[in-house]
Parts: C-alpha cells; sequence; structure tokens
C-alpha cells in the first residue's frame, strides 16, 4: 500500500487517537468496531488498517476488540483488495487478507466468531479463484495457452475445493446453534433472544447463498462449451431459486435471485435471466443496500442485452437508473460497471452499419464520456476504460487549441499523461489478445508524453 502523504497521514492519525480516546472509554469494542466500519464505509480503508495496527498495542484498546483486530484487519484487506486496479496488488492483499482471517478462525475454533471467519476467509478464496478464472478465460483461444489456461483453471478449482468445506462448516455451526434455541420464546427469557434467532438465521442464508455462488464460480472454470460447465450452471440456478424461494423476505434471497439469473445468463438462456433481473429491478429502490444490488442487476441485464444486439434497449435501461443515482452512489463500484457497459453499448451502437452521420458522431461523444467518468475513478474497469478511450482517439484530429490558464494546461497535462498511462497498462494484454493494435497503442502513448 503505497503512502503517498505520510505527514497528512500522521496528522489524520493524531486526530484519530484523540478521538478514540473518547470512543473506547465510552463503549469499548462497539465504539471501536463501529469507527473502524465508518472508515471502511468511506473507502479510507489504509487509514482503517493503520488505526487497526496502532490499536494492536495501545491500551485504550480492551481485550474484547484486540481479540477481533486479526479478523477487521481481514476484513479491511478485502476491501482495499476489491479497490485495487493492478492485479499483482490485489492478489498480494487478498493473501494478506486469507492470512488474518485464518489467524482469527484459529484462535476462535466451534464458535460464532470462527464460523465469521471461515465466512470471510472462503469469501476470500472463492474472489481469489474467480480472478484466476476471468484470467484464463481472457487468454487467446488456440493451444498456444491452452496449458497456460488450463493451469489456472486448475488452480481456481483448488482454492474453491477448500472455501465449500468451509461455508459448509460455518453453516453447520450456525444450523446447530439455532437449533439449540427454544423453539417457543419464553415470555421471562431476556429481550434479545429473538433478535439472536434471527440474526443466526440471518448468518445461515447468507452463509448458504455464498456458498451457491461458488459453485456458479466454479462452473466457470470449465470450458463454456463443456458438459461440466452446463452441469454445472444448471444445477446452481435450481438450487439458488429454492434458496430465494425461502428467504424472498431478506435481501440475501434477492441476492440468490441474481446469481440464478446470472447461471441462466451464463448458458445463453437471456430470457429467463432477464426474468430474474426485472424482478429485482422491479422491487423498492428506498434503502442503500437494495439500490445497489438493483444498480448490479441492470448491469447484467445491460450484458444481456449486448449479447443479443440490443443496443437500444441496453441504453434505455443503464441510462434511465443511471439518471437516478443519489449523491456519491455513481462513484461506487457496481454503477461504475454499469456505466461501464453504457459505454459498450452507446459504441456498439455507434458502429453498426445502420448508424451514420450526425446520430454516430452523437453517440461517440457520449461514449467517450462514459469511459472518462469511469477511466477517472478507481476500480475494476477504470484499466478497461481507459484503454477503449485510447482506441477511440485513434485517427481523431489533435486539438489545435492551447491552454490559456495554468488550471487549463494543469487538467490537459493530467488528460494526457492519463493516456500515456491507459495506454501503456494495455499493451501487455494486447499482445496476447490483440496484436495489431499494439503499434496504435505505442503511438498513443508517444503522442501523448508530447502533449503532457
Amino acid at each position: 500500500m503505497q503512502d503517498r502523504n505520510p505527514t497528512c497521514r500522521r496528522q489524520l492519525l493524531l486526530a484519530l487517537a484523540v478521538v478514540t480516546c473518547f470512543a473506547v472509554v465510552a463503549s469499548a469494542k462497539e465504539q471501536a468496531e463501529e469507527f473502524v466500519a465508518g472508515l471502511r464505509s468511506r473507502g479510507l480503508n489504509e487509514l482503517a488498517l493503520d488505526y487497526l495496527s496502532q490499536m494492536e498495542g495501545s491500551r485504550l484498546a480492551d481485550d474484547a476488540f484486540k481479540q477481533r483486530i486479526a479478523y477487521l484487519r481481514g476484513v479491511t484487506l478485502i476491501d482495499e483488495a476489491r479497490q485495487a486496479t493492478d492485479s499483482e496488488a490485489q492478489s498480494k492483499l487478498l493473501d494478506q487478507a486469507r492470512a488474518e482471517l485464518d489467524r482469527y478462525a484459529a484462535a476462535n475454533p466451534a464458535s460464532a466468531a470462527g464460523a465469521e471467519a471461515q465466512t470471510q476467509l472462503a469469501t476470500v478464496l472463492m474472489e481469489q479463484a474467480k480472478r484466476l478464472a476471468d484470467q484464463a478465460n481472457e487468454l487467446p483461444a488456440g493451444s498456444a495457452y491452452a496449458e497456460q489456461r488450463d493451469k489456472q483453471r486448475t488452480a481456481a478449482q483448488q482454492l474453491l475445493d477448500q472455501a465449500q468445506p468451509m461455508f459448509a462448516s460455518a453453516a453447520a455451526f450456525y444450523t446447530a446453534a439455532i437449533d439449540k434455541l427454544p423453539k417457543t420464546p419464553d415470555a421471562a427469557a431476556p429481550a434479545d433472544k429473538g433478535d439472536s434467532r434471527q440474526d443466526l438465521r440471518g448468518r445461515l442464508a447468507q452463509v448458504n447463498v455464498l456458498a451457491a455462488q461458488s459453485r456458479f464460480e466454479q462452473a466457470a472454470t470449465y470450458p463454456a462449451d463443456s458438459k461440466k460447465f452446463r452441469e454445472l450452471n444448471e444445477a446452481t440456478a435450481k438450487e439458488l431459486s429454492g434458496l430465494f424461494d425461502q428467504y424472498s423476505k431478506w435481501l440475501v434471497g434477492f441476492y440468490a435471485r441474481l446469481y440464478e439469473g446470472r447461471c441462466y445468463q451464463a448458458l445463453g438462456d437471456y430470457q429467463r435471466a432477464q426474468g430474474c433481473f426485472e424482478e429485482i429491478i422491479s422491487q423498492s429502490s428506498v434503502t442503500p443496500a437494495f439500490r445497489k444490488l438493483i444498480t448490479s442487476a441492470y448491469g447484467y441485464q445491460t450484458e444481456c442485452f449486448l449479447l443479443q444486439k440490443k443496443f437500444d434497449e441496453a441504453i434505455a435501461g443503464a441510462k434511465g437508473w443511471l439518471g437516478d443515482a443519489h449523491g456519491a452512489e455513481a462513484q461506487e463500484p457496481e454503477w461504475l460497471e454499469l456505466r461501464y457497459h453504457l459505454a459498450q453499448a452507446l459504441q456498439q451502437k455507434a458502429e453498426a452499419t445502420t448508424t451514420t452521420g450526425a446520430e454516430r458522431r452523437k453517440l461517440l461523444a457520449e461514449t467517450r464520456e462514459a469511459y472518462r467518468l469511469v477511466s477517472a475513478a478507481p476500480g475494476e474497469f477504470q484499466r478497461e476504460a481507459r484503454a477503449a478511450n485510447v482506441t477511440l482517439a485513434k485517427g481523431e484530429e489533435p486539438r489545435k487549441d492551447q491552454p490559456h490558464d495554468f488550471k487549463t494546461a494543469y487538467e490537459a497535462g493530467k488528460e494526457a499523461m492519463a493516456s500515456v498511462n491507459a495506454a501503456t497498462m494495455a499493451i501487455p494484454s494486447a499482445e496476447r489478445n490483440n496484436p495489431s493494435a499494439v503499434p496504435d497503442l505505442r503511438s498513443q502513448a508517444d503522442e501523448s508524453k508530447e502533449v503532457a
């Protein structure tokens, strides 16, 4: 993790120490955990990690909080990995998260804390497997990359083989804990008994849906035309449908429906996939958590439309929902992904043979703006958006106007350096997947260096 401003960081940590002095004393573990959660919710993961390191040896933190530090550090590292744009850095962060969660699970066997850590650890393994499978599927077709592709898919399968027993173990713990509770709440029992039952049921639901999701990811480790790919997606879709029926009153139930739709999408059954996504989209969008889920559903719906060459439907749906973004929502990963798919839809419609003249120019201008917005924010699609804009810029007339003040010159320089970085980062991928594009990318990088 790069420390871009050590002085500023030290000042912030000093302020945090003052705040913590009151927060920890006031309500020890709960206040401190809420503080970490607040930092994570704002994307201040490096600051949260620094805070946890300080509290590890601080007298201000009680033993209950210190025992949770490995777990909190693990989940914060997962958040940090999800924001990383460099695959090597992301893998390193996930490895660190795995080590922290493994340590926490080992220290808390056969307990709610251990089950919680196992769930998070299995999630880390699933994310690492997904990254390996995605990398394998992005390799060019043909025998030249067959060995590398098989190696990555096998590694992904092995990670998922490790994750699934962890999900099963956590589910078994929550099931047993629920079974131990009184069948009928005792009026004389503590007031939180009902909440405990509900909490355990919620955790069990989450683990069951995550376990099913891991089987969806497992299907992606096999060739799309293989029998195993189809069988796994079909079986997982059926399992997820049952989980939705079981948990349809909870948010996690609709995540089961989302992944059921993704199974159908993977199988090319777009009608059934769209049915799942539409069911989510049609729900009330009051809470931030459900709006995030709806945004994901719009993203996959847009992908389905693109696969069917239904550009107008893709553009209309994505534009409509993006136009309803509240505050900083537009910078969240799900919204950036949807905007990236909107850019793809706009570009593909612009490049269609039926699109000409002014309409094509308008669509390309909208495409560039959509890619620009995605490329300006760190995230999974930042690099792809920058590379796409580099490709779109090919053949355009260079700008003749000169910056008239320092601010304009500064912004132009930043834009040019972003173009250099985008072209440079896109070259390794192009060398594997599209060698003919490499000269253009090198040329774009050189031209942008001159502008900068």
